[in-house]
């Protein structure tokens, strides 16, 4: 019975991660704001229009969503070396899509 619980849960960690993937794989081909240092981030809004913004922080919110799904199990994750590995990695993406966030909001509003 454990073994099965196991595997659902494993089945739907991976699920999810590949939704994430597969969000960020689609924001990365029509946007390139991952790949700016985050000191750019204000430049490259600048330049952007209201709707692009917006579009940004649509998508920035759906990976972070994403994201949450896969990092509500963090005692199943952190009992598998291969979960923990991602699950450090996925808290890195989560710190630099808040960032955008933030940026995103404070330009939209005109906050320096």
């Amino acid at each position: 019975m454990v073994k099965l619980l196991e595997s659902q849960r494993s089945l739907e960690i991976s699920q999810f991660y590949s939704t994430y993937i597969k969000s960020l794989a689609t924001f990365i081909n029509k946007c390139n704001i991952l790949f700016l240092l985050p000191a750019k981030y204000p430049e490259f809004l600048k330049t952007a229009t209201y709707k692009d913004v917006i579009w940004i922080y649509e998508q920035v919110e759906d990976l972070i969503s994403s994201l949450v799904n896969v990092i509500q199990f963090p005692m199943f994750c952190k009992s598998y070396r291969i979960y923990k590995y991602l699950y450090g990695l996925m808290f890195v993406d989560l710190g630099k899509f808040y960032k955008i966030c933030a940026v995103s909001i404070s330009d939209l509003i005109g906050i320096k």
